[in-house]
């Protein structure tokens, strides 16, 4: 039986030291302090950025070598056309895609946002939540088997967060790396790593991390509040 997972080996990039590490097939989410590395991995995931050192491998392919999907923490810094269609459909023209199969995909990816109602609206005339939504369409329209999403809940409020991870998980990408800040979205994950001055210090089941956090300073502090109430 083929193992799903993608392969970090003997990774050291800017501030990264990542010996061996295999994150597995499902929705992950990377959380730690700021400046502990978590966007240079995700950078190196994407291949926007090279390794100095080391390789990373998606099911024994290399990163370049698959179709990948980004989701910036400013969507609006992506975006490129004057229409919210064009903008989707943006990257099955780019490839080339026959017309009809291009418009057919682009209006089953809509409706699994939720957004046709917006697919005839002006870019620039979109709330940020609107755009986050529209940026992760622009991302999973041409199928890719990662996604890398880089905080871009980070501006949103809960609820329109908690929508933005529900299509998520139900997109059928093979994994998807979520960079969050949001310690509510980080519980849901499949699988989760914490990150700290450019290691992996805790990985696995989101309550096995919070677990190893509890007696940190990055333990959320109304969790902390509602155990001493509850």
């Amino acid at each position: 039986m083929k193992v799903l997972m993608i392969d970090l080996q003997n990774i050291k990039h800017k501030i990264l030291d990542i010996d061996n590490f295999q994150i597995p097939k499902g929705y992950t989410c990377i959380i730690g302090e700021n400046g502990s590395g978590k966007s240079t991995l995700l950078n190196l995931l994407s291949g926007m950025d090279l390794s100095e050192k080391g390789s990373v491998y998606v099911n024994r392919r290399r990163i370049r070598d698959i179709n990948v999907g980004y989701v910036p923490e400013c969507p609006e810094r992506q975006i490129i056309f004057e229409l919210v269609f064009d903008e989707i459909i943006s990257p099955l023209r780019f490839s080339f895609v026959i017309s009809d199969e291009a418009s057919e995909k682009t209006m089953a990816i809509s409706k699994l946002l939720g957004i046709t109602h917006l697919l005839d609206k002006k870019t620039f005339a979109l709330s940020g939540g609107e755009k986050a939504f529209v940026s992760l369409a622009v991302a999973i329209v041409s199928s890719p088997e990662l996604l890398i999403l880089d905080e871009p809940d980070s501006h949103l409020d809960f609820d329109t967060a908690g929508k933005l991870m529900s299509v998520l998980k139900k997109s059928g990408t093979d994994y998807v790396i979520h960079c969050t800040q949001n310690m509510e979205i980080a519980k849901t994950a499949d699988f989760l790593i914490y990150m700290e001055k450019g290691r992996i210090k805790f990985s696995g089941h989101p309550e096995t991390v919070f677990k190893n956090l509890k007696n940190t300073n990055f333990f959320p502090v109304m969790w902390r509040l509602e155990e001493i109430v509850g």
